[in-house]
């Protein structure tokens, strides 16, 4: 099954709450003309253990729902297919979300936006993050931190920095203009790499709502989506990075 067709389903069944239906019988109408749609439907019921019964059915005495906008009686389809006006919405929703994507990592699968084309508003909000809560950064190389690092700071990185990359620890560092700190990571994944060397460095998050469990590439295609933007480099460790301050060498999170 193409990514596509999954994340039409996960936006469909968010669309259409099929598990607030009263009913668990339904009739699928076949039609050539909609074949594809039926498919879809099916699909779709089925992962909901919805009763399916098609229009040959013997079986009588069954509470049909309408839900699926067309009549219960009907014979056909009716000729303008809601389809037509969900598709139409699942794309434009997907253009959106053009500057997001999802990635997976040598530690858990991310979800980000690349820095020179970025949008962390939409970030913040598909993943329902607070905005106090910084996201780090992934970077291709040691020269790209210069962007973001204290003036002061960045030799003492740059000399110090395959200490602990590429690999799995977040540095907390002092960022430039007097903004705090910010996290920056080299990941190890040689695939990654290429790509934000490429496109440049990316504000990337774990591919998860805020305070769930992270998702493997699959499930997380399906949650979010809105988002077509994906690079699958293979599965990572699961776990989180490291996060370790620069300055005392403390560690805020193993």
């Amino acid at each position: 099954m193409d990514v596509y067709f999954e994340q039409f389903v996960s936006f469909y069944l968010d669309k259409i709450s099929i598990e607030k239906c009263k009913y668990k019988n339904l009739r699928i109408i076949s039609s050539p003309e909609y074949k594809n749609e039926i498919e879809i439907i099916a699909y779709i019921l089925k992962k909901r253990n919805i009763n399916l019964y098609f229009e040959e059915t013997e079986i009588k005495n069954l509470s049909y729902c309408d839900l699926l906008n067309f009549k219960k009686c009907s014979k056909s389809l009716q000729k303008q297919s809601f389809f037509t006006d969900l598709v139409q919405e699942f794309e434009l929703t997907q253009q959106k979300y053009e500057q997001i994507f999802l990635t997976t990592t040598d530690t858990v699968v991310g979800i980000g936006t690349f820095v020179n084309n970025s949008n962390l508003e939409l970030l913040y909000s598909i993943k329902n993050r607070e905005k106090n809560k910084k996201i780090i950064i992934l970077l291709g190389n040691i020269e790209q931190a210069n962007s973001f690092v204290d003036q002061e700071v960045f030799p003492k990185l740059y000399y110090s920095a395959d200490k602990y990359w590429p690999g799995n620890t977040t540095l907390l560092l002092k960022s430039k203009n007097n903004n705090g700190k910010i996290g920056l990571r080299i990941p190890k994944q040689d695939e990654l790499i290429k790509l934000l060397n490429n496109k440049g460095p990316a504000y990337v998050t774990s591919a998860n709502i805020s305070g769930k469990q992270p998702l493997n590439i699959q499930d997380a295609i399906k949650v979010f989506w809105q988002v077509k933007n994906i690079y699958n480099f293979g599965e990572g460790s699961g776990i989180p990075s490291t996060i370790i301050n620069f300055e005392d060498k403390s560690i805020i999170r193993k």
